[in-house]
């Protein structure tokens, strides 16, 4: 499964994910039932280890920065060490936004 299948199936902000009764889990977890967006691709990482991670985060946050909306904040605030987990956490964001720009990154390093 890709990442985009993941946050598609389940999507949170605030943990990477969470299991069926709320509780954090890591991305890759097997409990794991709702993703972030980091959460989604260490899922998918975890369950195929077929694409290279860092090639889809960077996909990820050029899209984001094309688009103008790159968290400008330094890295590792609130707990997140990529700018896209920030992002996938602001208010106001969407499951259908951050499934979008997920499927944008597959396509554009060829997963799709």
């Amino acid at each position: 499964m890709l990442p985009s299948d993941y946050a598609r199936m389940g999507w949170r902000q605030g943990e990477l994910a969470i299991d069926e009764d709320g509780n954090e889990v890591e991305g890759g977890d097997p409990m794991a039932v709702a993703w972030c967006l980091d959460g989604a691709i260490q899922a998918a990482y975890a369950d195929s280890q077929t694409f290279d991670r860092s090639a889809m985060f960077n996909a990820v946050e050029r899209i984001l920065a094309e688009r103008g909306e790159l968290p400008a904040e330094p890295v590792g605030v609130d707990g997140h060490t990529r700018p896209a987990g920030r992002w996938n956490d602001e208010a106001g964001r969407s499951q259908r936004e951050v499934v979008a720009v997920l499927e944008t990154a597959e396509r554009r390093i060829r997963l799709r």
